[in-house]
This record gives structure tokens, C-alpha cells and sequence, in this order.
């Protein structure tokens, strides 16, 4: 799950 939500991060991070 860890993995999961650092993905998350990433993706909104390089939406912007």
C-alpha cells in the first residue's frame, strides 16, 4: 500500500 500511495503522489506531482 505504501507503494501505492507513493505513486499517487508522484502522479499528482507531475500532473502539475
Amino acid at each position: 500500500y505504501w507503494h501505492d500511495f507513493n505513486d499517487f503522489q508522484f502522479q499528482l506531482i507531475t500532473h502539475q
